[in-house]
Formats: structure tokens, sequence, C-alpha cells
């Protein structure tokens, strides 16, 4: 998970007193990532892009697909 995380360390060393150590952790980046090499994505830009043609007035719809992988611990 993404985000800044602050915790306690707590270390215990028998005939002492317990010692607390502070200790924090910034995790940065998407969980999302597209996998390589799918068909129609440009890899040269970054991120990837996925190009559509120029669709004239009252066509058809158009549609195209692409996967997504989620690397994450929760869904999305």
């Amino acid at each position: 998970m993404c985000g800044k995380f602050d915790d306690k360390i707590i270390s215990e060393i028998k005939g002492l007193g317990p010692v607390e150590f502070p200790i924090s952790i910034a995790i940065s980046g998407s969980p999302i990532v597209i996998p390589v090499n799918q068909v129609g994505l440009n890899y040269k830009t970054i991120p990837p892009t996925l190009p559509m043609p120029t669709i004239i007035t009252n066509s058809q719809p158009m549609t195209k697909q692409f996967k997504i992988k989620n690397t994450g611990i929760r869904s999305v």
C-alpha cells in the first residue's frame, strides 16, 4: 500500500527495560501496472499509451481493450 507509515519497534532484553525505537517509512508508486508486450500499446511513451484512430462523426463506436495488473494487497 502506498503512503506514509509510522510505528514503533520495541526491543525487550531479559534483565533490561523495554526500549522503543520510532520508525517511519514512505512507500510511493502505484500498485497498478500494465503488463509488458500487449499488442496495441505504445511503449515508447511514459506512461505507455493506447493510440486511438480518428473517428468520424456518426460512425460506429470503437473499443480497444488492454490488461492491467494489481500488485497491491487490496482489491482496486
